[in-house]
């Protein structure tokens, strides 16, 4: 008989410490499927864009300052659990006038 594994519990941002490792903050972020590709975009937001650094001192990011971050970027807020990320549609023009 073999053991089944249990599905993962999916991660959230209420569970994280205040500096979590890179990894969670990928799978949150980016997802499970993509978290390889972290570091690359976790450096180039944080060289063009502001992005929190990893503290010195505590070896990580400070969590509240990441979701503070794509908060203030995307207009998301990664504490709810619901939340979609809503694109207002573009205008539509008037069409010309024959």
């Amino acid at each position: 008989m073999t053991a089944e594994k249990k599905p993962r519990k999916p991660l959230r941002p209420e569970d994280l410490p205040l500096f979590p490792s890179e990894e969670q903050i990928a799978v949150l972020v980016i997802g499970e499927a993509r978290a390889k590709e972290w570091p690359r975009i976790a450096k180039a937001l944080e060289e063009a864009d502001g992005f929190p650094p990893i503290d010195e001192h505590v070896g990580a990011r400070y969590w509240p300052a990441v979701a503070g971050y794509f908060r203030n970027r995307w207009n998301v807020d990664l504490y709810n659990s619901n939340a979609r990320v809503r694109i207002a549609p573009a205008p539509l023009r008037p069409r010309p006038k024959k």
